[in-house]
């Protein structure tokens, strides 16, 4: 194929997909990991584990351009070009397995427009750049198969190890994959090997590609999720991901069946409905156009990074879990993308003799179709969703004041703000939990005793307001979306707050609104402190108004709403008088109940209900019903029912079903 046609259509591509990404991308914040690496690249630092030294030193360089100012902009274009990168180098390689450069600008343009690819490509992630270097390999592996050039291998060696020092575990799924791809030429590449000259280049240059992790190696990084990282054993443990536990306890192998099926789902619906059969269809045919190896080499691919890794995660299976392990199969999708291509040049040559003149057009609109199913769920350009409740949340800090934060919302979100953006240099910000900033109170990994004992030493001794953005260990004020240190806990009404409430519970009714998990997630969160705030107000106080009357009875109408009335009240006896309505309410909520909640959020709802049944007349034996469903859903020593159970069994006197629960989930003091 003429190398002009080749650059020519890769031109196209690029530039159509980088149009679409810049228009469809957040002009604000956004969650996920978005807050930690805005600060990482703006202030310097250090990436989460396993660190991605190579995106962010590529982002720090970048954002560091005169022309670019400290918002998210930036950030979101490198991520925006990278993924244009990765589809105009598509090209080429769908060029060298088709034969076709308008198939191969067909296929780079489906896997742009493709549901996940899209999601991250206009975000700040380092999913893109992964896709990038691996498609690099991959174009390197089909050259060095056709070619046996040595040269190709040298670049290869190079470009392997950038991807590793990007995003290694991703790269590593992805591997066999290259391995299928230059099997045919496994006699060439072990004389290559045999030659110790050719083998110590190619892993000097392996290890160069590697040389981006040394600059993890800071004594005293400004963001840092765990801090400083200076001897070699600190590195190691990093690198490994050693901190993170990707095992869950309450998950088990029902939860990596969903996930198989969820995933499959996924797949067929990355690049629209429609093109769902066509995607299968080249599956079959893979085989026979593409040759054994080549076939094998894309299934192996996609089975890497979605089967396989669905088997060596331990997740829950969750609405919240499935938006965390969404990105994963990114590259994965490079085998159904190849597939819809085939499919889709299967269906033209069964249309050619009825329909020659139409059938020209057929591939655009296949496009089309993948572009309007694709486009509502990724036009985030108008999404201030997460810049609202950080807003929200300064708004009710008051100055030269401390605010503590916690979780990537509160560190990530507010962080970005207040340390790139400026905002609020008034206040001083700290981490609950001494993670990523500065300004930690212990090292990361201290015994929980001693964070305790230094936080509580310092919230005792500053001379300042003490707040916090989710519930904490002492006395508090609660206004919905901090907590205010307090002699005695209490509430508090903030009326300017009401119009913010009322817009949650539309985006709660109006779920459509919300198509992104982290922000689902974060809005039953705020919902459900909202409730507790106002079920104080309304029912522990007695000082609140009509509007506060009204504004609870409104949240009691979300599932969140329920759920935190039933948790707030329960904390206090109950007279059988309140019985009845409790009851009613638990049964709303189970009817209510979203899909895809965690098992720790089914769990509760079978502890109020059984915790509802003991309130008199006790009825010992349906709450026993309900609290071992409860353990059933969520069998984890931290589920409080456990507790009740224990009790109730006591109550009944019977001893052995109170030993089985003490030695399956521990005692209770």
């Amino acid at each position: 194929m003429p190398r002009q046609a080749t650059l020519t259509w890769s031109a196209i591509v690029f530039l159509i997909t980088l149009t679409l990404y810049i228009f469809s991308m957040p002009t604000a914040i956004t969650l996920e990991d978005a807050g930690l690496f805005q600060m990482v690249c703006h202030r310097g630092g250090i990436g989460h584990p396993p660190g991605y030294p190579l995106f962010v030193l590529s982002c720090q360089g970048f954002v560091a351009l005169p022309f670019f100012g400290t918002g998210v902009f930036a950030g979101n274009l490198l991520s925006a070009i990278y993924a244009s990168l990765t589809c105009a180098l598509l090209v080429p390689v769908c060029i060298d397995l088709f034969k076709d450069e308008k198939l191969a600008a067909f296929t780079a343009l489906a896997y742009g427009l493709s549901s996940t690819f899209w999601s991250q490509a206009i975000v700040i992630e380092v999913y893109s750049l992964a896709t990038l270097l691996f498609v690099c390999c991959l174009w390197l592996c089909l050259y060095y198969r056709r070619t046996a050039d040595t040269r190709s291998l040298y670049l290869l060696a190079l470009v392997y190890g950038l991807a590793l020092s990007n995003h290694w575990p991703l790269q590593l799924l992805a591997s066999p994959a290259l391995l299928a791809v230059v099997a045919p030429k496994w006699r060439q590449l072990i004389s290559v090997a045999s030659q110790p000259l050719h083998l110590l280049v190619l892993i000097a240059l392996l290890l160069a590609g590697l040389l981006p992790y040394l600059s993890l190696l800071q004594a005293s990084p400004e963001i840092a999720v765990f801090g400083a990282i200076e001897t070699w054993e600190q590195f190691v443990n990093y690198v490994s991901r050693a901190p993170y536990d990707d095992q869950f306890e309450v998950a088990g192998w029902h939860d990596r069946g969903q996930y198989q099926f969820w995933v499959l789902l996924q797949t067929l619906t990355e690049f629209s409905y429609p093109l769902a059969p066509l995607v299968m269809i080249g599956l079959v045919i893979s085989f026979r156009q593409l040759g054994p190896s080549l076939a094998v080499s894309f299934l192996i691919l996609y089975l890497g990074a979605t089967s396989l890794l669905i088997l060596l995660l331990g997740f829950e299976f969750s609405d919240f879990r499935t938006a965390i392990f969404r990105p994963y199969p990114v590259i994965a999708y490079l085998g159904p993308a190849v597939w819809l291509a085939l499919g889709c040049r299967w269906l033209v040559n069964l249309m050619r003799p009825f329909a020659a003149r139409v059938i020209v057009f057929l591939p655009a609109v296949l496009l089309a179709a993948e572009l309007i199913q694709n486009l509502p769920g990724h036009y985030r350009s108008g999404d201030e969703f997460t810049l609202n409740y950080a807003q929200k949340v300064f708004d009710l800090t008051p100055e030269d004041s401390v605010l503590f934060v916690t979780g990537d919302t509160g560190v990530g979100v507010l962080g970005y703000l207040h340390h790139v953006e400026g905002v609020r240099p008034d206040i001083e910000l700290r981490s609950w939990n001494s993670l990523v900033f500065g300004n930690r109170l212990t090292s990361a990994f201290a015994p929980q005793e001693l964070l305790d004992r230094n936080r509580r030493a310092f919230t005792e001794t500053s001379d300042k307001r003490i707040l916090s953005n989710a519930r904490p260990d002492f006395p508090a004020i609660n206004r919905g979306l901090v907590f205010e240190k307090s002699e005695q806990a209490g509430f508090e009404c903030v009326t300017r707050m009401h119009d913010y409430i009322r817009h949650l519970l539309k985006l709660d009714t109006e779920a459509l609104l919300l198509l992104d998990g982290h922000e689902r997630e974060l809005l039953f969160g705020l919902l459900l402190e909202f409730t507790r705030q106002h079920v104080g107000l309304v029912i522990f106080t007695g000082d609140a108004d009509d509007q506060e009357v009204q504004l609870l009875q409104e949240l009691q109408m979300s599932f969140s709403g329920k759920l935190g009335t039933l948790e707030t009240l329960l904390q206090y006896p109950q007279s059988s008088a309140g019985k009845a309505a409790l009851r009613q309410m638990a049964e709303a909520a189970v009817q209510e109940m979203p899909r895809g909640v965690s098992s720790e959020v089914a769990g509760l709802i079978d502890e109020y209900r059984g915790r509802i049944a003991l309130i008199k007349p006790s009825d010992h034996h349906a709450a026993v019903e309900y609290l071992e469903s409860s353990l059933e859903k969520f069998p984890s020593s931290a589920n409080a029912s456990r507790c009740v159970l224990l009790h109730v069994y006591e109550v009944l006197d019977n001893a052995s079903e109170a030993d089985r629960v003490r030695s399956t989930y521990g005692a209770c003091e």
